[in-house]
């Protein structure tokens, strides 16, 4: 069974590392934070005004994967709110997959600092703690 795996979680919760995790296994890794990384150096880049633009090359990679028939896709996005995950359900079932929802970390107050002093994109601390706030379970 072919599967879609979605990783939802605040910045510096851990979704990346237990995305690397998944892709040690064979998942292949599509999220929007692709495309603000350059592919020769690397280097992030985050652009807020152009987060639509990356919201929807995340989609489009998706659909091309599960098009193409990977076995494993993994998404690794912060998913505050859950509207955007019906996009994903809606294209698992077209093409077979079975779709697993991984919460990683905690949404309360006392995380903000823990994942402040560990995400690797610099999102400030306010920014984490009104994400939190607005996390929708």
């Amino acid at each position: 069974m072919k599967i879609l795996t979605i990783l939802r979680g605040l910045p510096g919760a851990g979704k990346s590392t237990r995305a690397k995790e998944l892709r040690d296994k064979g998942a292949l890794i599509i999220s929007n934070d692709d495309y603000f990384t350059d592919a020769a150096t690397g280097k992030y880049r985050f652009d807020r005004a152009r987060l639509p633009d990356a919201v929807q090359s995340c989609r489009l990679n998706v659909l091309l994967a599960m098009k193409k028939g990977a076995e494993h896709i993994v998404i690794d996005n912060c998913f505050i709110y859950k509207n955007p995950i019906t996009v994903y359900y809606d294209a698992a079932f077209r093409h077979g997959y079975r779709v697993e929802v991984e919460m990683i970390g905690g949404t309360e107050e006392k995380d903000v600092e823990t994942y402040f002093a560990r995400n690797v994109h610099g999102v400030p601390k306010t920014v984490i703690a009104d994400m939190a706030r607005k996390f929708e379970k």
